[in-house]
């Protein structure tokens, strides 16, 4: 029963991810597949069905990997020629947010010749601390730093949102701001996709905030400098250079330094 359902998975991702257009968004929920590749370690890859069209999609390029017991929110564009490793179209860049609602069966697929995709460090990790920093130049102005979220979810990303928060941090201990503050935002506008209808909580507004302000705390920003406030329903901020969605950046914290 398993290696049919495998082969009907699959076959609709043959047949139908010539569907998917290059460049597009895509976003939906579903139920994570794991593929079972044998290319190395941490080569396996993570595959989702869109259950509007039945295409299949390659989600192992997402900051954050599923957990199989759960079901995910998919957001994410079409790579332009990326080459089919793992038996599905690939989101690049995307998000993947856990949805722990939603009970999902855990089904693991073997390799079937697929090589998956080798771990690569990502270009963004952050220097160790010995390393110096370099200070913002003067004269310094007034800015706002974001650090955009998964889907219901206050949990900074480890190799995607410290790159941010060193950034962030370096900039407000190298150069004495008046104040920060941090406002953190939830998305309380219904969000439809394909699998479902998605609002964000109230109070994640808040323990987004808080949890920025106190990783600020912990890098070394003095405590009396910061402030936090809530607020909901952004508008979308340019995601450029940060390899994120626009949809991601309505959920976010935002770091205003005040001089």
């Amino acid at each position: 029963m398993k290696t049919a359902a495998a082969a009907i998975f699959f076959a609709s991702a043959v047949v139908s991810g010539a569907l998917a257009e290059t460049g597009e968004l895509k976003a939906f929920a579903a139920c994570p597949v794991y593929r079972d590749t044998d290319d190395g370690i941490k080569s396996g890859c993570w595959l989702a069905t869109d259950p509007e069209t039945g295409i299949v999609y390659d989600v192992s390029r997402a900051p954050t990997k599923p957990d199989w017991n759960f079901g995910v929110l998919v957001e994410g564009y079409v790579e332009e020629g990326a080459a089919d490793t793992c038996g599905g179209v690939v989101l690049n860049p995307m998000r993947l947010s856990l949805l722990r609602d939603r009970a999902c069966v855990r089904r693991v697929l073997p390799a079937e010749d697929y090589p998956g995709v080798k771990f690569r460090l990502p270009g963004r990790t952050v220097q160790p601390l010995y390393i110096p920093r370099k200070p913002p130049e003067p004269p310094h102005e007034d800015v706002t730093f974001n650090l955009f979220f998964d889907y219901n979810r206050d949990f900074l990303v480890y190799q995607l949102d410290d790159y941010l928060m060193d950034d962030a941090a370096n900039h407000i201990v190298s150069s004495s701001p008046k104040k920060v503050t941090v406002t953190g935002y939830a998305v309380r506008e219904p969000y439809e996709v394909a699998g479902g209808v998605f609002v964000e909580k109230e109070e994640i507004a808040k323990a987004r905030a808080e949890t920025v302000a106190e990783a600020l705390r912990r890098m070394g920003v003095p405590a009396e400098l910061i402030s936090i406030r809530t607020a909901f329903n952004p508008e979308p901020v340019t995601t450029e250079g940060t390899g994120d969605i626009p949809e991601a950046s309505r959920r976010r914290a935002d770091i205003f330094v005040d001089y």
